[in-house]
């Protein structure tokens, strides 16, 4: 059972389904709502609290007006961190195989075979996707926060061109 106590929000605040606005916002807290703490966070800057439907949210201590020592609260480990991730598809509709790399997500050079395709699972951030093959190559910048498919074509045979959409 929830010990009892009772913090207050200091203002609006928002809780998350863990310590850090990495995590998913779950409730916003309105200014004097009162929760009934279960727990707090290993450094004690955040702290558990139950929802009405007995999910845990945290909220940042630094947001609550708090009348006793966090420490006296059972220590919670911190979830996992859901971290979205996004399809990169890479098609290759040349004549040609050629080598891709994505250096932020550590890809080293990997081979796409003429008319082949090839999918990567990377969270959202911007990648430089670099494209080489036996005529030099090229790299181009992509901003994953949804799926992208990125093409590979040539216009003629000495200049790799490559399309994102």
């Amino acid at each position: 059972a929830p010990s009892q106590i009772i913090v207050s929000a200091s203002g609006d605040t928002i809780a998350y389904n863990g310590p850090g606005k990495d995590y998913a916002a779950v409730a916003t807290l309105y200014q004097t709502q009162e929760l009934d703490c279960v727990g707090r966070s290993a450094d004690g800057e955040w702290i558990v609290f139950l929802l009405a439907d007995n999910r845990t949210a945290w909220v940042n201590a630094e947001n609550l007006l708090i009348n006793f020592d966090p420490y006296t609260l059972e220590s919670i480990e911190a979830p996992p961190t859901q971290e979205i991730m996004y399809k990169l598809l890479i098609v290759n509709n040349t004549e040609d195989a050629w080598f891709i790399s994505i250096p932020e997500a550590d890809i080293p050079a990997t081979n796409v075979a003429e008319s082949a395709s090839l999918v990567f699972e990377l969270p959202a951030q911007t990648y430089h996707v670099v494209v080489g093959g036996k005529r030099g190559g090229e790299s181009k910048l992509v901003t994953l926060n949804q799926d992208i498919t990125v093409k590979l074509n040539t216009s003629s045979t000495q200049k790799l061109l490559i399309t994102v959409e």
